[in-house]
């Protein structure tokens, strides 16, 4: 059978199927695009944070280590859109480290990781998917074990959540109106006891188109 344009059904189909073909392609380098795009941001975010802190290092009472919570509770920088998804930035998971004349920026956001990275060149940054931190020790992937503290007060658990040493340390401080620098600070200036767990994550490393 032919059409009126003299196409047979089969050639018919296949122009169709042609046609589909293009478009997927079309739609796949699109979207490719556009989550490239969202690493770039991502990686951006993350040299913006870090040139923030270096700027206002000094305003900070531990100059070695800022974290992303901290320097929004100061008014130094906003809270960061996370790029990749829903939601903001991970506040008490987002860092700079100042180490023998280096800086080393870390951002999460959301399951994306960018992890204690000295960022010269944005294109070279490796990014990492990760899991949340569980104490339950994951039986496959490449796992992370992490130290996390939390505090008591008259045997109830302050926070939440259980944070790095130096973050609770900042969350402490921002509570309680102290100036401890050290968890052994925190229990001698205070009526807290300080407690820790052992927690694991699954990190890998993304292949991002460059």
């Amino acid at each position: 059978m032919k059409n009126n344009k003299g196409f047979g059904t089969k050639e018919v189909m296949i122009v169709i199927l042609l046609m589909l073909s293009v478009t997927a392609f079309s739609m796949a380098a699109i979207l490719g695009g556009a989550d490239n795009q969202k690493f770039v941001t991502f990686k951006e975010n993350a040299l913006t944070f870090a040139k923030t802190i270096i700027t206002n290092q000094n305003s900070f009472m531990n100059t070695e280590v800022v974290y992303l919570g901290e320097a929004v509770e100061e008014g130094f920088i906003k809270d960061i859109t996370n790029s990749m998804g829903r939601g903001k930035c991970d506040r008490q998971n987002s860092k700079v480290v100042f180490k023998d004349g280096h800086v080393y920026t870390t951002l999460k956001c959301g399951k994306y990781l960018i992890d204690n990275y000295e960022i010269k060149n944005i294109e070279d940054v490796p990014v990492y998917e990760v899991s949340e931190w569980s104490e339950k020790k994951p039986k496959e992937g490449e796992v992370e074990e992490r130290t996390l503290y939390n505090c008591y007060e008259s045997d109830k658990l302050v926070f939440d959540e259980y944070y790095e040493d130096k973050y609770l340390i900042f969350m402490v401080n921002n509570t309680y109106n102290e100036s401890a620098r050290t968890l052994e600070a925190v229990e001698r200036k205070t009526i807290l006891k300080i407690t820790d767990k052992k927690y694991y994550r699954t990190k890998k490393l993304l292949e991002i188109d460059k």
